[in-house]
């Protein structure tokens, strides 16, 4: 579980964000950026098929926001 959440604190914070494919694959769940409707709405992060990243208000509150997703 620790490399689940230390994977997805670094990922969140790359340019790029959070390839959710791979971290599905890598610990075998099933995460879904589409669950992440409340973030998506308070513009806090954006969200693709396959990816998530931190807006720029997002980045200010990026504790906050991994801690709702884990």
């Amino acid at each position: 579980m620790q490399a689940f959440e230390d994977d997805l604190m670094m990922g969140l914070r790359l340019m790029d964000g959070l390839d959710t494919k791979s971290l599905n694959q890598r610990y075998n769940i099933s995460f879904d950026p589409a669950d992440c409707d409340y973030l998506i709405s308070e513009n806090l992060i954006s969200a693709s098929k396959n990816n998530i990243s931190l807006s720029k208000q997002g980045v200010l509150v990026s504790d906050y926001i991994i801690s709702r997703l884990l």
